[in-house]
């Protein structure tokens, strides 16, 4: 596990250095991510929006944070591509500490945006 996930965050940064522009298309279940790997992505994003309608939720923190971190973690291990998660703003998350936020590694994802954290 270790190895595959050393491969994925170095796929993962090489994307980023380019010269191709990284689309990341937004994945809410294992369905959708298989979709857009077979579609031949390079890699997969999270939607909060979508994982959190997907379970029956509004969006904006009102989905329990173990069951948006179950949905990330299943997406994550249920594809062969890196994930880049996104993570509502809920306070959970905004008082992780960085090697915290880091752990969702060990879970399959290569990063964790937090871009609706409202600080």
């Amino acid at each position: 596990m270790q190895d595959q996930q050393r491969q994925k965050a170095e796929t993962f940064l090489r994307l980023h250095q380019g010269p191709d522009i990284l689309v990341l298309p937004n994945a809410w279940d294992v369905v959708s991510a298989s979709v857009f790997e077979q579609a031949s992505f390079q890699a997969v994003g999270t939607t909060s929006s979508g994982i959190a309608a997907s379970l029956g939720y509004l969006d904006g923190e009102q989905m329990p944070v173990a069951e948006m971190v179950a949905a990330i973690e299943r997406i994550a291990r249920g594809i062969d591509l890196p994930v880049n998660a996104d993570i509502e703003s809920h306070p959970f998350f905004a008082n992780l500490l960085p090697e915290e936020r880091m752990a969702g590694r060990r879970n399959g994802l290569e990063r964790t945006s937090y871009d609706d954290l409202k600080q």
